[in-house]
């Protein structure tokens, strides 16, 4: 299989070994707000998720991916941790059962595709991390909001298409 990573980061911004430069760029949910980061707004946020959930579609679309057995997962959330973190406004924009769903998030369930939204934003959002394994592509999240998808192939229409949602794929 190839990994594929896709984010927001534009690979012009990227010196030599491949280090991206822009230093105020934000990468955390907890970013939100810093003026170091642009005062970058909890909808701007969003919006940058919900590129993320539209790549995962496009190539689960065009892959045929119907659902994802969740695997080596880290979880290490307790009702506390998560009250900090609905204060904090990481759940934001998230279901009134938010809480209690994470607390239930478990090592092999199976994930249909229309909870892998879900799903994807508390991996980008730091609150859950694994991988998630199709037939024909594996998704996982790395540090500083990297999404990689592992599969044969993606076609440069499939591509495309991600990019259309300024993300960037390499």
């Amino acid at each position: 299989m190839k990994t594929y990573r896709i984010s927001k980061y534009n690979p012009a911004k990227r010196n030599s070994k491949g280090h991206y430069t822009e230093l105020n760029e934000w990468t955390s949910i907890s970013d939100i707000g810093k003026p170091k980061y642009g005062n970058i707004s909890f909808q701007e946020y969003f919006d940058i998720e919900n590129a993320y959930c539209a790549a995962i579609d496009i190539i689960s679309d065009f892959l045929g991916e119907k659902v994802f057995i969740l695997q080596e997962v880290e979880n290490r959330n307790n009702q506390e941790s998560l009250t900090l973190d609905a204060q904090e406004g990481y759940l934001k924009g998230l279901p009134k059962n938010i809480v209690s769903y994470i607390l239930g998030i478990q090592e092999n369930k199976i994930v249909p595709i229309a909870e892998l939204h879900l799903q994807i934003r508390l991996c980008l959002r730091e609150i859950i991390w694994g991988k998630y394994l199709g037939a024909r592509m594996h998704l996982r999240f790395g540090y500083d909001y990297y999404m990689y998808v592992d599969t044969d192939f993606l076609p440069d229409h499939i591509i495309k298409k991600i990019q259309a949602h300024n993300l960037f794929v390499d």
